[in-house]
C-alpha cells in the first residue's frame, strides 16, 4: 500500500529517475538471480520499487512519469528486470 501511494506521489510531482540499463531475458533463465546479485553485491546500485515493471508491455499507456517513479530520486546507478520484454 506505501509503496503504491509513494509512486503516484512522485508520479503526480513528475520526480523520479531514468533507468540506467534493462535486464532482459527469457522466464527461467536467471534474471532474477542476476537481479538480487546486483542488490546484495551491487556498492552503487539502487533497485526501483519492484523488480518486474512492464511498462514497456503493459503500461506504456501511463506515460514516462509513471515510469520515472518507479525508480529513486537520488541514485547512483538504478535499473530494472522485466523478462517479457524479450518476448515483444
Amino acid at each position: 500500500m506505501y509503496t503504491r501511494i509513494k509512486r503516484k506521489f512522485k508520479e503526480i510531482l513528475g520526480i523520479g529517475s531514468k533507468p540506467d540499463f534493462l535486464i532482459i531475458g527469457a522466464q527461467k533463465s536467471g534474471t532474477t538471480s542476476l537481479f538480487n546479485y546486483l542488490i546484495d553485491y551491487g556498492k552503487n546500485f539502487t533497485p526501483p520499487l519492484q523488480k518486474e515493471l512492464y511498462f514497456f508491455t503493459e503500461h506504456f499507456h501511463k506515460g514516462f512519469n509513471s515510469y520515472e517513479a518507479n525508480f529513486p530520486v537520488f541514485k547512483k546507478v538504478t535499473g530494472e528486470a522485466t523478462p517479457d520484454y524479450l518476448f515483444y
